[in-house]
């Protein structure tokens, strides 16, 4: 690194480009990349102050940068364009992951209540046969512990299904559709 080198962080340039735009940008650049600048600074000072960013506030930040970088016609564009591809496509990957997730949960839910009830209706069975009126209170205790265990099937819900997974092939915790660790070149 030379001793012209100078190394801007987004705050600098972000303020150079604001208090320096009627006289340098503004011949090269319009009202809408100036709104950009102003935007940008608000979110890096949001950031700074530590507020968190919900998948809509990233992706919007993400195209805003892709917005003004391409603007200036700035040799890193398509770094921005990538990693706005990439939260898309996790986001959407966890959206899938999560309905199939709720449906596979459903449909075992369905299972287990038609396994507690054809178990109960066997042992009711067997008990009625066994003994008759005699086994009564056996017959009750049997009905009441499988109705118990029905209704709390019908009432659970599918648990909330988000973030990270292991990779099948590393086992590393991973939060995108591919693993970053297994493939490299694709992050």
């Amino acid at each position: 690194m030379g001793t012209d080198s100078v190394d801007w962080d987004a705050h600098a340039l972000l303020t150079v480009m604001w208090d320096q735009w009627n006289h340098i940008f503004r011949n090269e650049l319009g009202h809408f990349e100036r709104s950009l600048v102003s935007e940008l600074r608000e979110v890096r000072n949001r950031w700074a102050h530590q507020h968190s960013f919900e998948f809509d506030d990233a992706f919007r930040i993400l195209d805003s940068v892709d917005r003004l970088l391409t603007a200036v016609q700035a040799s890193n564009v398509s770094v921005i364009k990538r990693e706005k591809s990439d939260l898309l496509e996790s986001h959407v990957a966890e959206a899938v992951n999560t309905q199939v997730q709720r449906a596979a949960f459903r449909r075992n839910k369905s299972w287990v209540i038609a396994i507690y009830s054809l178990c109960c209706g066997l042992l009711v069975a067997h008990a009625w046969r066994a003994g008759g009126t005699s086994n009564m209170a056996l017959i009750s205790v049997v009905l009441l512990v499988f109705l118990y265990l029905i209704y709390q099937q019908f009432k659970m819900e599918a648990p909330l299904l988000f973030g990270p997974r292991e990779c099948p092939r590393c086992h590393r915790i991973i939060y995108r559709k591919n693993c970053p660790y297994c493939d490299p070149g694709k992050h």
